[in-house]
């Protein structure tokens, strides 16, 4: 009997050490920011909005691992640049799972670079064999990179990435437009899509609900991301006049549309 007692203490002690490290961006995973715009963009970071469900699976996937007794920490890394964003505010203000926040200075390295560096230096600090490492994040500029070239250069057994299609060229929503995707990343152009992921089985029902109310009502895509997608069916289209970019505009819609009648709920 001691023999038993002793051997579960240990297997106990060596599973307690095993813990989740999530790795988030802010901008356009889990705040609408638009950073496919140029322009747009400089509006979106002042408004601080963010994405409606997107509070609710991260405070699920805290309690989950925190309920299964295993350690999870929050780590929340983004290229906005730290004058203009307050993210702690932001973080504390829509009931996100608070963690350390990393956002860029002035003296830091371009995009890739700075967060590749920031996200290394944040893993060699808390990362221990056996641990699991969840990435979310976004394709309007590296986060997919960074997350692969993370992954496998620092041998992460078990890691999940997965990245919001807000660049319209990773799920697939139209035939001839291109399909621009990394192995190993699953995208989700909506919560939808990220509800099915495994990893996040242990979304409620009510969480499963809501998503799915805005999937009905059509409201779960911010009307910006239509926008992207009209952009590039026109320079998919060569569009030099009016007529062919009001074609392209009601592609778009179309197209949205038909995103809106993938599920049959």
């Amino acid at each position: 009997m001691k023999n038993l007692l002793l051997i579960t203490a240990l297997l106990w002690s060596c599973l307690s050490f095993s813990k989740v490290i999530v790795v988030s961006d802010i901008d356009d995973t889990i705040k609408e920011t638009n950073t496919m715009s140029p322009t747009g963009k400089i509006y979106y970071f002042l408004r601080n909005k963010p994405f409606k469900h997107m509070s609710a699976i991260y405070r699920e996937l805290d309690s989950f691992y925190k309920s299964s007794g295993e350690d999870i920490e929050f780590f929340y890394v983004s290229a906005a640049p730290d004058f203009i964003f307050n993210q702690q505010k932001f973080l504390r203000k829509y009931r996100f799972p608070m963690g350390k926040t990393f956002l860029k200075k002035i003296s830091s390295p371009e995009t890739y670079a700075y967060k590749y560096l920031t996200i290394k230096q944040i893993l060699e600090a808390n990362y221990n064999e056996g641990d699991t490492v969840i990435f979310l994040g976004d394709n309007s500029e590296h986060d997919p990179a960074v997350y692969v070239d993370i992954t496998n250069n620092l041998n992460l057994e078990n890691a999940e990435i997965l990245v919001r299609d807000v660049s319209t060229q990773a799920t697939n929503l139209a035939s001839g437009l291109g399909i621009k995707r990394l192995p190993g990343v699953q995208y989700f152009f909506s919560e939808m899509e990220l509800a099915e992921a495994p990893v996040m089985h242990f979304l409620s029902n009510k969480t499963l609900g809501s998503i799915a109310k805005d999937y009905k009502a059509k409201s779960l895509v911010p009307s910006f991301t239509l926008k992207t997608l009209e952009t590039r069916l026109e320079k998919k289209l060569n569009c030099k006049d009016r007529s062919c970019k009001r074609y392209a505009e009601k592609k778009a819609k179309k197209i949205f549309g038909n995103y809106y009648l993938k599920y049959s709920l």
